[in-house]
């Protein structure tokens, strides 16, 4: 019998216990392999559980929250200008803003998502909660027929779906983040690329609008079939599971995870390569414009390497956990917490990395307030 309980491990879906307990009610108890695969901690302890992640994700807010604040006020005083009172002149705000690069955009849409993920899936939390503890999760299998009691649990089930959703948009940010460092460390400005547009700020805009709709819309198709069937045990909707446990899998983790490893390793090579050629061409008689534009450009692709390396680490587990088919509960929220980590972590990374960036929206200059 095909156990609808592997979607949640099998989708690296990161908070889908919903539909894990939704699954376990709507089987056949009576089936040995299910009573195995369903043992799992203590209700106590998966309260404490999901009280911490719902923690960490709030401690990941605060972070990303001030990132986003602090890029909309400055685009926005950009866009509008000030005058100056001396001159009667419209001055625009600091040049920056009109030159940033698809890097620190890509971060920024990333700290964006980042929000909008960390509220999705403190919500699925919390209405779980909710569930468990009023009792309202009861699922009747009669017939191959299944009732729920409840719209919130059909509200549940779409905040699942929007979360995968997201997930899905957030590991190809990180493979664009990759891809706009790499055409600037292979194709600098005098060669010239056929990925030159990324460097252009209302393009590269365009441009990932649409893969998130293309990954939405593909995400959200897929997601929705299997949400419908999950509580089902018949054999003719295995299909429909597959085709979704393949999917999430592929195209929302393991494709990601390959070309980030692929584009670090790249850009790895072709750094330590050109950083050695520089030294020996220029050695230590170079301007000090050219010095401060090479340590820029340095900071920035150390900052994406590592940004990168996190990502695989936090990634990798829940990788593992699904080509293992392991059902441990611990293990999956062990996983879980790794993502929460290090989105708390690529937010420092750059703070760290870019001291532009740490002036105009790191903590530091809020506490200087």
């Amino acid at each position: 019998m095909y156990k609808c309980s592997n979607l949640t491990v099998m989708g690296l879906n990161s908070f889908a216990f919903l539909i894990r307990n939704e699954s376990h009610r709507g089987c056949n108890c009576s089936d040995p392999g299910f009573q195995d695969s369903s043992s799992g901690p203590s209700m106590p302890v998966q309260d404490t559980m999901a009280a911490i992640e719902i923690l960490f994700l709030t401690i990941s807010l605060l972070p990303n929250s001030i990132c986003v604040y602090e890029f909309w006020n400055k685009d926005r005083l950009k866009n509008t200008g000030h005058s100056d009172s001396a001159s009667g002149t419209i001055v625009q705000a600091h040049s920056i803003h009109r030159t940033r690069s698809s890097t620190y955009l890509s971060f920024l849409l990333l700290c964006a998502g980042d929000i909008i993920l960390a509220v999705n899936q403190i919500l699925i939390l919390i209405i779980q909660q909710i569930l468990e503890k009023m009792g309202f999760i009861q699922i009747w299998v009669e017939h191959q027929q299944f009732t729920s009691l409840i719209t919130l649990t059909q509200f549940a089930n779409f905040i699942l779906i929007l979360s995968s959703g997201l997930i899905c948009c957030k590991n190809y940010t990180m493979c664009l983040i990759m891809l706009t460092r790499a055409e600037v460390i292979f194709y600098p400005i005098q060669r010239g690329s056929c990925f030159d547009f990324l460097r252009r700020r209302s393009i590269f805009k365009k441009v990932a609008w649409s893969v998130y709709l293309v990954l939405m819309a593909l995400t959200f198709g897929v997601r929705s079939f299997a949400v419908v069937f999950a509580i089902c045990d018949d054999k003719k909707f295995e299909n429909q599971l597959l085709l979704d446990i393949n999917f999430i899998f592929w195209i929302q983790s393991a494709i990601p995870c390959i070309l980030i490893i692929l584009l670090a390793t790249a850009i790895s090579l072709q750094f330590r390569k050109d950083k050695k050629d520089y030294k020996k061409n220029f050695g230590n008689q170079q301007q000090s414009s050219l010095k401060a534009r090479k340590k820029m450009n340095e900071n920035a692709t150390k900052a994406s390497i590592i940004v990168a390396v996190v990502f695989i680490i936090t990634q990798l587990p829940s990788v593992i956990l699904t080509v293992l088919k392991s059902q441990n509960h611990v293990s999956v929220y062990l996983a879980n917490l790794l993502k929460v980590i290090g989105t708390i972590l690529n937010f420092f990374v750059f703070g760290s990395a870019f001291t532009q960036f740490k002036n105009k929206y790191f903590c530091l200059r809020w506490l200087k307030r």
